[in-house]
């Protein structure tokens, strides 16, 4: 939603138009999900998917001749084997909502969601699909006519060690909805510059880190600091909290050092087994960036089943 939303504001910079086209409704095997959207301007740039294939081509080419009209409007397509039409080997529906997005009525809503976004504030993006109309809300909106479709608050990541690996893989993450703080104990590596994409960097020390940060039940934590002895102080007080995700790098060797004196330290082997080590994928990673590949992977499982994604959604364009 982000892109999408920036991309209005350009437009309207441009006094150009656009046409913003959003799944509000589902059945059976499809490849987005509701709140899916995407954008497609005068020009014919687009912003945002709502899953490829024959039926985005069709939206696209819809929203193209509906832009220049103005035109808002609901419209269904139905997935199945036998629609060669679509070419697609789905069993489903997707109801699609066009809404042009208007400057004049629409530029009060956009900068308060754009706002609400960059502040990192949670909230909603409002569609009446009957008034053709698009509002910012605090709380979702429930009736026949309407969708709410959540803005994108980052899930927090927080890194220990701001090594190559570290500067590998924050712009992974950032890239695909998490934000990330780096905290590390050396001040030559506590450098802005080497995160652009960080929301923060930290230095502090290993021994007491909720001097620096406040950890919290929704965080992911990820330890990879230059040592044993420091990844087990962070580990040790990491695991007295509980947190999303715990990985820690290294290698079997290590994870069994620090499994040693942990269990030596009180902890049970549940909650020791709670924690992902070696940390990501494992799908072969060597270099810095690979590694960072298989770690940001884990973390999109992890959070994709929490939110109760399907792994598989049965339904491969052709």
């Amino acid at each position: 939603m982000n892109k999408i939303i920036k991309r209005i504001l350009d437009v309207w910079q441009y006094n150009k138009a656009a046409m913003l086209i959003s799944i509000i409704d589902k059945s059976g095997s499809t490849p987005r999900g509701v709140g899916t959207q995407m954008l497609v301007d005068e020009d014919g740039i687009i912003t945002g998917t709502i899953g490829g294939g024959a039926v985005e081509k069709e939206a696209i080419e819809l929203a193209a001749a509906s832009v220049i009209a103005r035109q808002s409007f609901t419209k269904n397509f139905e997935l199945n084997m036998k629609d060669s039409s679509l070419n697609m080997v789905c069993g489903g529906a997707l109801f699609l909502h066009f809404l042009y997005v208007d400057k004049e009525l629409f530029e009060a809503e956009i900068k308060a969601i754009d706002s609400k976004i960059d502040s990192k504030e949670s909230g909603f993006m409002v569609i009446d699909t009957v008034e053709n109309k698009l509002a910012f809300s605090s709380d979702a909106v429930s009736t026949s006519n309407t969708v709410s479709i959540p803005l994108p608050v980052p899930d927090r990541v927080i890194i220990f060690g701001a090594g190559h690996v570290a500067q590998a893989l924050v712009p992974v993450l950032s890239n695909v909805g998490f934000g990330c703080t780096i905290v590390d104990n050396r001040e030559e590596f506590i450098d802005k510059s080497l995160f652009p994409d960080a929301e923060d960097v930290i230095l502090g020390d290993y021994e007491n880190i909720e001097d620096n940060v406040a950890l919290t039940s929704k965080d992911y934590v990820i330890i990879m600091t230059h040592g044993h002895t420091h990844d087990y102080e962070v580990l040790e007080q990491v695991l007295r909290k509980e947190q999303i995700y715990i990985g820690v790098m290294g290698s079997r060797r290590k994870k069994e050092f620090v499994n040693d004196r942990l269990l030596k330290a009180g902890f049970s082997k549940d909650r020791i087994d709670t924690i992902h080590a070696p940390i990501g994928l494992s799908i072969g990673g060597v270099t810095p960036e690979e590694i960072a590949i298989s770690v940001a992977a884990e973390l999109i499982s992890v959070r994709a089943n929490l939110r109760g994604s399907v792994r598989n959604h049965g339904c491969p364009l052709k």
